[in-house]
């Protein structure tokens, strides 16, 4: 899941932190002191004990917003801390919130909750039981938060427990090949390579060892058979004043249909990590694990893949299965944009199922995961929660047809939405402390909530390939 670019969102941290930022004078009235705490500025000073005196004035005006409250700067909150909508159009209306740390269940009020929305700025949002809870035209999923529209949708009746291609699929992933395949892609093990054992310890695009991973999910490719193309798209960003730039590599791998007049199935995962939330991450030299960001999805894109050229042996699927990994999503989704742009006005595409980061089972819906999909395609959603009903029972998708989100913007789902093309995603949010940083590594996976999501990935890949008409 992408933070934008290599080091983002150091302006927001300023921005967020100083009321006055975007344009105004920021000096008087909102500084920073030495230990990163806000002064309220020119209308009220801190004592030695850290308590606020009035000035005399301080409380003619309306009262400070509480946490989750409207806000345009911090000068409207309590903490002195906005989310103003001008930085984040998603939060309509903005959001008085307050800094804390990840690992700290301690540094929020009681009643909030210390999360990364993928800003990279750890922050306390106010937890919620019901829409009560919440400001008008807000959605409680957990936390009160805008356009999250988490959606009712009616199985299709289409499937049961007794189909045994699909519900064979689903029996048929490996957890062991599955961590083997992590611990090799996070650097935890290594890889025996054509050339002798290797480790990968970053597939960043900017280290000499994101060449080896694109090597090793080739050859996991090809060693099942499977025709594998590497497409190469050129690549460039601004960070701070300079430049960068490189050419990306996307993976992709088809497994044929008898039906050629039939749509495609897709299914999508980033391979390239980063480790951009630690300060001294130096992405050319250091380590990018990225276990379960996105190492968690490729291989069940890979484990899926072996599943089904086992099973296409016996039984071939009407349609064609298409396993896609793309690159440099850390930089802004670019590998599959490129995918998206590089495909004919006239491609047939039934739908894209996109996985990225969902190896952690958090506190805030334990054992829950987002399933994510345009309304456009409420027919095939139906299909897919039928699926993952029928065959994996003791899954439990939260299901959001919320397309402008803040929580689903951030994949390689977006390209196709904003194509036109149907694609469905499934994630996990909020983030852990280990999220882009060294810590992302396979020992952090929470091993029966991954399998669950793995068998609600093959049950309705299965299910589209060889049961939907």
């Amino acid at each position: 899941m992408r933070t934008w670019s290599m080091r983002p969102w150091t302006v927001l941290v300023t921005c967020v932190a100083l009321a006055g930022c975007g344009g105004d004078d920021t000096g008087a009235d909102g500084d920073v002191d030495a230990d990163g705490d806000v002064d309220a500025g020119g209308d009220a000073d801190a004592d030695a004990d850290g308590d606020t005196e009035s000035d005399g004035d301080a409380d003619s005006g309306p009262p400070l917003g509480r946490l989750g409250d409207a806000c345009e700067d911090g000068e409207d909150c309590e903490s002195g801390l906005c989310i103003p909508e001008w930085m984040l159009p998603e939060i309509v209306g903005g959001y008085c919130s307050a800094h804390c740390e990840l690992d700290d269940p301690d540094s929020c009020e009681p009643g909030a909750l210390c999360v990364d929305l993928g800003l990279g700025v750890p922050l306390c949002l106010k937890q919620c039981d019901g829409e009560s809870d919440c400001r008008d035209d807000w959605d409680c999923v957990g936390l009160c938060l805008p356009g999250q529209d988490v959606a009712e949708v009616t199985p299709s009746d289409l499937l049961d427990a007794t189909d045994a291609v699909v519900s064979g699929a689903v029996a048929a992933m490996d957890q062991d090949r599955m961590r083997e395949h992590v611990a090799v892609l996070s650097g935890a093990t290594e890889w025996e390579s054509p050339d002798g054992p290797v480790t990968i310890t970053s597939r960043s695009v900017f280290h000499e060892d994101h060449d080896l991973a694109v090597a090793y999910l080739e050859a996991a490719f090809a060693g099942l058979g499977l025709e594998v193309e590497k497409v190469d798209f050129e690549w460039s960003i601004e960070e701070d004043g300079e430049t960068y730039s490189g050419t990306g590599r996307n993976i992709v791998a088809r497994l044929e249909g008898v039906d050629p007049d039939l749509e495609p199935v897709l299914i999508t995962a980033h391979y390239d990590s980063s480790a951009n939330l630690d300060e001294s991450w130096d992405p050319s030299a250091d380590p990018a694990p990225g276990a379960s960001d996105n190492a968690s999805g490729v291989v069940i894109a890979l484990e899926l893949a072996r599943v089904l050229v086992t099973m296409a042996g016996s039984e071939p699927a009407p349609r064609t299965f298409v396993f896609a990994l793309f690159d440099a999503e850390e930089l802004g989704l670019l590998g599959s944009y490129a995918y998206v742009e590089a495909m004919p006005a006239d491609t047939a595409l039934l739908c894209t199922l996109n996985i990225d980061m969902v190896a952690w089972d958090l506190e805030l819906w334990p054992g829950r995961y987002w399933y994510a999909f345009h309304p456009d395609f409420s027919d095939l959603a139906s299909f897919d929660v039928e699926a993952i009903g029928e065959l994996v029972p003791e899954a439990s998708p939260i299901l959001s047809d919320a397309v402008t989100s803040l929580m689903f913007s951030g994949s390689d789902h977006l390209p196709f939405w904003e194509a036109g093309y149907c694609a469905t995603y499934f994630s996990n949010w909020p983030v852990t402390g280990t999220y882009h940083t060294p810590g992302d590594q396979v020992d952090t996976y929470d091993w029966p909530f991954f399998m669950t999501v793995a068998r609600s990935a093959a049950a309705v890949f299965t299910a589209r390939g060889y049961r939907w008409e």
